[in-house]
């Protein structure tokens, strides 16, 4: 038990935990971006086909 104890109090293990810490941090960022640049897609892809078809209406009225 003191062992493990000992483990834990040092700072490897903060260290450690430190380390898990970034890593998600940072693959949760990554993720964020990832779904972010998706979304811009989908949204820019959209935009396009929306201002695509009113400017064919447009250039039909003419």
């Amino acid at each position: 038990m003191n062992k493990y104890f000992a483990f834990f109090s040092t700072d490897i293990y903060e260290h450690f935990l430190h380390k898990m810490f970034l890593f998600f941090l940072v693959k949760i960022l990554i993720d964020i971006s990832i779904i972010d640049i998706s979304i811009n897609i989908h949204l820019s892809f959209y935009f396009c086909k929306f201002f695509c078809s009113i400017g064919f209406i447009l250039f039909q009225q003419l």
